[in-house]
C-alpha cells in the first residue's frame, strides 16, 4: 500500500493543493465494529474555532480513536507523509478491516493544535486489506494507493469527508 497526503486552501476545482505533511493511522477493527466519526460543523470567528475541541481528534493525537461502543482503540500502524511533492510512503499492513485516519502533521509536530486551519478535523474511511492484497504489495505489482487532501476550512472540525488528491470537494469553505 502507499499513501501521501496534501493540503487545499479552496474548493473550486483544480483547487490549490500542496503536498503536505499528512499522518496516517491505520485502526484495525474487529468484525462489526464501527468508529464514532461525528461531522461537525461551527459558525464563528478563527479566534473562537481555535478554542474548539474534538474528542476523537484529541486521541488520535495519541494514536487512539472512540468506537461506537464507547471503547477506545490503539493502533500501531501509522506512517507519516514528508512534505515532498508526489513522494508515496510505502507501508504493508497485515490482513483485515481497517479504519484509516489522515491527519495533518505539521501541526502536530509543531506542538500548536489549535493554530491552524488545517486544525482539529480528520479524514477517516474503512479499507479491506486481503492477503491477495499484501502478495501483490509484496511482489510489488498492483499496489493499493490512497491519497488524502486536508482542507483549510474553518467551518468543519472532527470528522470531514474523504477527498482523494484527484477529486474535488464535495462542499465550500
Amino acid at each position: 500500500m502507499e499513501v501521501t497526503g496534501y493540503e487545499a486552501y479552496s474548493p473550486e476545482p483544480g483547487y490549490r493543493k500542496m503536498s503536505s505533511s499528512v499522518e496516517f493511522k491505520f485502526f484495525r477493527l474487529g468484525k462489526g465494529t464501527r468508529i464514532a466519526a461525528e461531522k461537525k460543523t461551527f459558525e464563528g470567528t478563527g479566534f473562537e474555532y481555535l478554542r474548539l475541541e474534538d474528542e476523537n481528534y484529541g486521541l488520535l493525537l495519541e494514536n487512539k480513536i472512540k468506537t461506537e461502543s464507547g471503547s477506545v482503540i490503539s493502533t500501531r500502524y501509522y506512517t507519516g507523509n514528508p512534505k515532498i511533492t508526489n513522494l508515496y510512503r510505502h507501508l504493508l499492513l497485515p490482513a483485515g478491516r481497517y479504519y484509516v485516519v489522515a491527519i495533518y502533521k505539521d501541526v502536530r509536530d509543531l506542538g500548536v493544535y489549535y493554530h491552524s486551519p488545517y486544525a482539529l478535523k480528520y479524514a477517516g474511511k474503512y479499507i479491506n486489506i486481503g492477503e491477495d492484497s499484501r502478495r501483490r504489495s509484496v511482489n510489488q505489482n498492483k499496489l493499493l494507493r490512497i491519497s488524502a487532501v486536508i482542507p483549510a476550512d474553518q467551518t468543519r472540525y472532527g470528522h470531514i469527508d474523504w477527498v482523494e488528491s484527484d477529486e474535488e470537494f464535495p462542499y465550500e469553505f
